[in-house]
C-alpha cells in the first residue's frame, strides 16, 4: 500500500511568504500545543511506552513537525531520546493520515483536530 500524504493546510503558500519561525521555536510550540491538548509533558511521550495515548502523542508530535518544517525525517528522529529512525517517523505521520482518512470513525480525530487548534492557536500568538 503506497501512503500518500496530505502534509499541511497552507501548502499552497510557498514557504518563503509564511510568518518566519525559526525550526526550534516551531518545535517548542508542538510541544506545548500537545501539552495543551493531550495533557502530555514532552518528556512523558518520549519514553519508548507502547501505550496508545504516548503512541498518539508521538505521532502527532512527528506529523506536525514534518508539516510545519523542513527538517529530514532523520533529524526528527533525533529529537527524541531514543534517536528513532525514519521509517519509524513515517510510520508516526501515516497513523495520522489514517486518522484523517476515516475522520469520523475513529475516536482519535477529534483528540487529532484539537492538537491542530491548539498549535494553530499558540502559533498565531508567537
Amino acid at each position: 500500500m503506497v501512503a500518500c500524504f496530505k502534509f499541511s493546510w497552507n501548502d499552497h503558500i510557498p514557504r518563503k511568504s509564511r510568518k518566519n519561525v525559526s525550526d526550534l521555536q516551531i518545535i517548542e510550540i508542538v510541544k506545548l500545543a500537545i501539552k495543551l491538548a493531550l495533557d502530555l509533558d514532552f518528556e512523558q511521550y518520549d519514553i519508548k511506552f507502547r501505550e496508545r495515548e504516548l503512541v498518539f502523542a508521538r505521532s502527532c508530535f512527528c506529523t506536525l513537525i514534518k508539516r510545519e518544517t523542513n527538517m529530514s525525517l532523520k533529524n526528527i528522529g533525533k529529537i527524541f531520546k531514543h534517536n528513532y529512525d525514519h521509517s519509524t517517523i513515517i510510520h508516526n505521520m501515516t497513523n495520522i493520515h489514517d486518522i484523517e482518512f476515516l475522520k469520523g470513525k475513529d475516536a482519535r480525530i477529534i483528540q487529532w483536530q484539537n492538537v491542530n487548534k491548539q498549535y494553530n492557536k499558540i502559533k498565531k500568538w508567537k
